[in-house]
């Protein structure tokens, strides 16, 4: 098996079939094919990057190269699965890009969800801090958190969805 995860083999068996990509795509989005192929190369060999340097260079040149020659569309989904994974490491990385974000515990959760990202961003303005995520990039990287969290983690965050539903903003955020 080869040291990409699944979403580089999709895009493997895509390339072929898309058009004319952006061209410069891996120099736009270098950090997004690091991250990729550093998890998923842990995930394969089990060991740490740094003892693979010459797998892991392979590794961003080639899914580089296919992704730069990718369609938009797959270009994009590309860096949305890494920006939504990006929290995780090694398998667990690896099994995010194979996983829907909007499937199991997340998509029954999806409005409690959304509300969570919808409050906390609205704190954030409201606080005058700088928004670190947008909406649908906290939504989808809780989303993956939440499928991927223990049953105790899940269920307190049901609990805290029951319990402030109804509040906004900072008042929601600081709801126990």
């Amino acid at each position: 098996m080869r040291n990409t995860s699944l979403l580089g083999l999709v895009l493997v068996a895509l390339v072929p079939l898309a058009g004319c990509g952006a061209g410069d795509f891996t120099g736009q989005h270098i950090q997004e094919l690091q991250k990729d192929c550093a998890e998923t190369v842990r995930c394969m060999s089990g060991s740490i990057v740094g003892e693979n340097s010459d797998t892991m260079t392979n590794c961003v040149e080639k899914s580089g190269e296919k992704l730069d020659d990718a369609d938009e569309s797959v270009q994009q989904e590309f860096v949305n699965t890494v920006a939504r994974c990006s929290l995780l490491q090694q398998c667990d990385y690896v099994s995010c890009t194979q996983s829907d974000p909007n499937a199991g515990y997340a998509g029954a959760h999806r409005e409690d969800i959304m509300n969570f990202c919808t409050q906390y961003t609205a704190c954030q303005i409201a606080m005058g801090q700088s928004v670190t995520f947008s909406v649908p990039d906290c939504a989808a990287q809780s989303a993956n958190k939440l499928n991927f969290a223990t049953i105790q983690e899940q269920q307190q965050f049901e609990a805290k969805a029951n319990k402030c539903r109804g509040l906004v903003g900072c008042a929601w955020v600081s709801c126990n």
